[in-house]
């Protein structure tokens, strides 16, 4: 969102939480991404130690400014980091993490809706699938990984 370079190393260090959006969606993605929100208050007593990423696999229309923009509607504060990248990088990742997408006639995504959780290596520890999900495993499970 700051039209820097960036790679995945650079959030070594700390755990993780990372979700796959598309800024034009209007209903998965707000709604996963206020999920994130929520995992990020109950973490409040951890402010500062965990990362929050969300990666944009609209590589077409999801540019810096989209995502400053979209981050700004969301109401994200400066622990959020929004990447968006190539299709085969975003792919990659996307594979990575089983996250599965695929562009529609009109330039949106049908997407699975997952939230992972890496640990301070980058390495992947726990996935939550679904909208609106009971998060407490993957707090307890961020809360492991701070200590």
């Amino acid at each position: 969102q700051d039209n820097n370079a960036f790679t995945l190393s650079q959030l070594n260090g700390k755990p993780t939480v990372i979700g796959m959006i598309f800024t034009h969606c209007t209903f998965a993605c707000p709604k996963l991404t206020g999920d994130i929100k929520s995992i990020e208050t109950a973490l409040k007593t951890n402010e500062g130690k965990v990362n929050f990423v969300l990666v944009s696999f609209d590589s077409d229309r999801d540019d810096a400014a989209r995502l400053k923009s979209f981050s700004k509607e969301m109401g994200l504060n400066s622990n959020w980091i929004l990447l968006h990248g190539n299709k085969e990088t975003v792919r990659t990742l996307s594979v990575l993490l089983n996250v599965q997408f695929e562009k529609d006639a009109d330039g949106n995504f049908s997407h699975s809706n997952l939230i992972s959780i890496l640990d301070k290596k980058g390495v992947l520890q726990y996935q939550k699938e679904g909208l609106g999900a009971e998060q407490t495993t993957t707090i307890k499970t961020i809360q492991t990984l701070v200590n």
